[in-house]
């Protein structure tokens, strides 16, 4: 939609619309900046937000991590996961 809708082309731009707010398997740097620039932005206030922050200072790839990791937690403990597994099968 956006390729039509702005005229990008560019790979790494469209991915990094596509997959901000999921993520995916091997990101390129764009798409994490992009992903990891959503999860930490200031308007967001949930537990584990403030050791992101401080994660993509230091180390991207390990912030990214921590912020899946902490996403697929919270879709589990709210059955959020199960009900996106079940319809995918």
């Amino acid at each position: 939609m956006a390729n039509k809708l702005f005229l990008i082309q560019d790979q790494d731009i469209l991915g990094a619309i596509r997959y901000h707010t999921t993520g995916h398997q091997l990101m390129s740097l764009v798409e994490k900046i992009v992903f990891l620039a959503d999860y930490i932005e200031p308007g967001r206030n949930f537990p584990v937000v403030h050791l992101a922050r401080e994660l993509s200072e230091k180390d991207l790839d390990q912030a990214c991590h921590y912020a899946l990791e902490n996403s697929i937690q919270f879709l589990i403990s709210k059955n959020i996961m199960f009900i996106l597994i079940h319809f995918c099968l």
